[in-house]
């Protein structure tokens, strides 16, 4: 599925293949058995994690913004993946901890003396052979997201986690599991649009950085969509930029940083102009 799950006859249909998996592992599979207490026991560690991301998330609306422009990459620690998932949970706890106290006492990630100008979302994936990041730390540029995966909807509570009731009544726990396979790289392009649109909103983003990889389809395709609707919904220039997450060979640093630094203009202006009419309006 490329979409959420909308009624109960697709999440049966799911839940009935994880079904039917469990039975074929435990037939072909020597030693296989369905342990649904170990279950429910990670998917209460998924839980209890995501509930700290969450927390998280508000945290990094903040401004100036706690976390430097690296650590928006961060993947989810999901506790599942995991020998000793309490140690995930506790983990987030103390991260959330941290960053709170540095809310608290306007502390930014951005070098010593630099001042918080200009917030980006980079989307898709990072030139990973380069490290622009710290460069544009350097320009007052925070990055308090990344968009790479369904990661952000379950962060921002735009996408439902284990435990959210379905339709008023709790699932059981494949179920739980059903509902989650969902949650694909990329979905359909409105959930993509929609998703860069929330959390534009939610962390006061100033521009998007859309790292176009060659050859992934799944994103290319929606970038110009995406940049002109964001353009218009909220009046955020998005900056479109082609290269390849792995080749090193394929890199101009000058050509890269040069077009980053145009952007920053570009989008320097927009935000005077947002500013201008909020003033104007009362907005």
């Amino acid at each position: 599925p490329f979409r959420s799950l909308e009624d109960e006859t697709e999440l049966k249909y799911i839940t009935d293949q994880l079904g039917e998996l469990i039975e074929y592992a435990e037939a072909k599979i020597p030693g296989i058995k369905y342990d649904e207490d170990k279950l429910i026991e990670l998917q209460h560690y998924e839980r209890e994690y995501l509930k700290l991301e969450q927390e998280h998330w508000k945290l990094r609306a903040a401004i100036p913004c706690p976390i430097h422009p690296r650590d928006a990459f961060r993947e989810l620690m999901l506790p599942s993946r995991y020998p000793h998932p309490e140690m995930m949970v506790e983990y987030m706890r103390r991260y959330v901890e941290e960053t709170a106290d540095k809310v608290e006492k306007k502390q930014s990630a951005l070098p010593e003396g630099v001042e918080e100008k200009l917030r980006f979302i980079w989307s898709n994936t990072g030139p990973f052979h380069h490290d622009p990041y710290g460069w544009l730390a350097q320009k007052g540029v925070s990055i308090p997201a990344s968009v790479m995966t369904v990661y952000e909807g379950w962060r921002s509570c735009r996408e439902q986690i284990w435990g959210d009731p379905w339709r008023g009544r709790k699932l059981t726990p494949l179920e739980e599991e059903a509902r989650q396979i969902d949650f694909v790289w990329g979905r359909l392009g409105e959930r993509w649009i929609e998703n860069h649109l929330g959390i534009c909103r939610d962390l006061k983003i100033d521009g998007i950085v859309y790292f176009v990889q060659w050859g992934c389809t799944v994103t290319n395709n929606i970038g110009t969509i995406l940049a002109e609707t964001v353009e218009h919904e909220l009046g955020v220039p998005t900056l479109l930029i082609e290269g390849r997450q792995l080749d090193a060979t394929s890199w101009d640093e000058k050509d890269f940083l040069g077009r980053l630094e145009e952007f920053i203009e570009i989008a320097s202006e927009a935000k005077k102009r947002r500013e201008w009419w909020r003033r104007e309006h009362g907005k």
